[in-house]
């Protein structure tokens, strides 16, 4: 049944994607969870057995709806599936024990690393910047699922899209003013998606997006394209908006242009990088939303809290120097530069920022609408986090 139309039809491939992301979300809590159940750290077992406690554990966890006899006839199942029947009884005797013992074994867990799922080389870097409380937060909201976000087409609206996706059978909420769909499936084939009415965006992301566009640019450079989320925001908000976009991965910008083409938008595609583009006449907004480590958006992305390191972040901040060295020559005089990462990180952020300021004197920061040095977004549960920093070129004397 798992290679089946009926598997997928049925939601079952819905539900294994959902096993999968938070087995990884949870990895080195299962982890420690097998070592005590099997008596064997995790190397020393097969890699089909590991897999399989992963998948079972993760159903039959505090808060799972999955019955835990499921839970473990499946997971038992599973060895015969990958052809290790013989291995059954290890998954079936420990996943037995969790059953009987799980919260011992859950509150036994020695220290925050294991208990909030996240590496404490990073908790303790959150800890420092934003304090144990804010930290504390941080870790169980992106142990949370992502949800799904929606950008209405203007014309539509929040409500109006809500009203045309309940009559296509797809229910969607609203939370501060933003639309979300608890159950996604069949969302991407309905008449709405095909008609462009809307495309996915975190609140984040539609935030940064948002600011761009309040500045009423005539002539719009997004220096990162991929996958065209906020050009598409901004050609939405600003009809006359002349935009260029680019993007130098041809696979990313395949997809940057097939998202504009379903929403009907156009704007000039530039298949290069920021380095490598010269423009003669300048831009009134220059959109950098730069490569970075996206620790913002781990809800979304849990393998980037295993993948990451601590050098990753100097390195990624020498790109985005390089990046907004190449763009500051591109905005007109009197222009913005609005600088933006999914990064929780100060490297990639501020210091970025203070960096690029130190060395060009023309530039210098503009205060959000609420009159703070940053727009800060941390992530909350079913929400990305992001970070923004709007720079103004000083307007040059014209001479007599």
């Amino acid at each position: 049944m798992r290679d089946s139309a009926e598997f997928k039809a049925t939601g079952g491939a819905g539900l294994y994607r959902e096993l999968l992301s938070n087995a990884v979300r949870h990895k080195n809590r299962l982890m420690a969870l097998i070592e005590t159940l099997t008596g064997r750290k995790p190397h020393q077992l097969d890699a089909e057995v590991v897999s399989a406690l992963m998948l079972g554990l993760v159903q039959m966890s505090p808060g799972s709806k999955v019955e835990p006899w499921a839970a473990v006839d499946e997971s038992v199942g599973l060895l015969a599936w990958v052809g290790k029947p013989y291995l059954k009884g290890v998954i079936n005797a420990s996943l037995r024990r969790y059953q009987r013992e799980g919260v011992e074994l859950e509150g036994a867990l020695e220290n925050r690393a294991l208990q909030l799922s996240h590496p404490e080389w990073m908790l303790k870097k959150w800890e420092a910047v934003f304090g144990p409380e804010v930290m504390m937060q941080l870790a169980l909201a992106h142990n949370q699922p992502p949800r799904i976000w929606l950008v209405p087409r203007p014309d539509l609206g929040v409500d109006g899209l809500k009203e045309r996706l309940a009559a296509q059978g797809i229910t969607c909420e609203v939370e501060g003013g933003a639309l979300w769909v608890p159950k996604a499936a069949g969302l991407f084939e309905t008449p709405a998606y095909q008609e462009g009415l809307f495309y996915v965006q975190d609140p984040s992301a539609q935030a940064i997006a948002a600011w761009a566009a309040s500045l009423q640019p005539k002539r719009l450079l997004d220096a990162c394209a991929a996958p065209g989320g906020k050009l598409a925001y901004l050609l939405w908000a600003l009809p006359e908006l002349d935009a260029v976009a680019l993007e130098p991965n041809a696979g990313r910008m395949k997809r940057t242009r097939e998202n504009l083409k379903r929403l009907g938008l156009k704007a000039r595609l530039s298949e290069t990088t920021a380095e490598d583009f010269d423009d003669a006449l300048g831009f009134d907004l220059v959109l950098a939303d730069v490569p970075c480590s996206a620790t913002g958006t781990i809800g979304k992305h849990p393998e980037i809290k295993w993948d990451r390191r601590p050098a990753d972040f100097a390195r990624n901040q020498e790109t985005q120097g390089i990046l907004l060295e190449s763009l500051a020559p591109l905005v007109r005089s009197g222009g913005h530069l609005l600088y933006a990462t999914c990064s929780l990180e100060a490297e990639e952020n501020e210091a970025v920022v203070e960096d690029f300021l130190a060395g060009h004197p023309q530039f210098s920061r503009q205060v959000t609408p609420e009159g703070q040095p940053y727009l800060r977004q941390l992530p909350q549960p079913g929400r990305s986090g992001s970070f923004g920093a709007l720079l103004v070129k000083a307007e040059t004397k014209k001479t007599a």
